[in-house]
């Protein structure tokens, strides 16, 4: 008796996909077993068929990404970096470090929204240190190991600005305050640059738009920025229990 030679789940992985059975893949999927697909061995285009969960797969893996302005610029375009201005890419050793970096975007408005996130939270830092006392991390009592620091609730129907105790946790890139009368006069200074980072600023091209937000005056070339329906937005203070 023959043995049947079995295609186990994600076989055809492997296979270089050049197209799929023309508009097979825009039909209703559910009610079709098999597509046509034309895939290339050796230089020869060979006619295959392959199941649904496998074409679903190849598309998913081919389809073009979304660009997010961190993409490397092809060799004599320009990329912009917040330290050196815009610079020609040149793929040189100094380019590569500036890629590697992180410092190093290829988009004109995302470079402008990241700088003036940058200098909000310069200001945050300077602030605190010019206003409050140094963050002491190795207080190992609950009641001497609270800090406080700023972010917003998006779960309310408005984006809510608060102030939140922190002990023994510490997030990356925030800022802290001694105490919460601290905190909240670091906000009120800084509340519509932190309303702008928090409503308006996304740190890529590809993000989706936060929906839930209060109107603005666009104005990323500037930090004077105002709230035009002030009485909509609400600052409270949460304590970890």
């Amino acid at each position: 008796m023959a043995s049947k030679k079995v295609y186990r789940r994600g076989h055809i992985k492997s296979l270089p996909i050049i197209t799929l059975g023309e508009g097979n893949y825009l039909a209703d999927t559910s009610k079709i077993s098999m597509k046509n697909a034309t895939i290339m061995i050796d230089g020869r285009v060979c006619p295959v068929q392959i199941m649904d969960e496998q074409a679903k797969y190849l598309l998913r893996q081919h389809q073009p990404r979304p660009r997010t302005g961190f993409e490397r610029a092809k060799n004599g375009e320009k990329y912009h970096s917040i330290v050196n201005g815009y610079c020609t890419e040149e793929y040189s050793d100094w380019d590569k470090n500036q890629y590697d970096s992180g410092d190093y975007v290829t988009d004109g408005q995302l470079s402008d929204a990241r700088e003036v996130s940058w200098s909000i939270h310069n200001m945050l830092t300077q602030w605190q240190a010019l206003h409050d006392e140094p963050i002491n991390w190795n207080v190992t009592n609950y009641k001497g190991s609270i800090k406080w620091k700023i972010y917003c609730d998006y779960s309310a129907t408005k984006p809510l600005l608060c102030v939140k105790s922190e002990n023994f946790y510490r997030d990356a890139w925030a800022v802290y305050f001694s105490t919460k009368e601290k905190a909240q006069e670091a906000l009120s200074t800084f509340h519509d640059q932190l309303m702008w980072y928090y409503t308006e600023y996304l740190p890529r091209l590809d993000a989706p738009p936060i929906v839930n937000k209060p109107s603005w005056v666009d104005c990323t070339k500037s930090m004077s920025r105002k709230v035009v329906n002030k009485n909509d937005l609400t600052i409270r203070e949460e304590v970890d229990t």
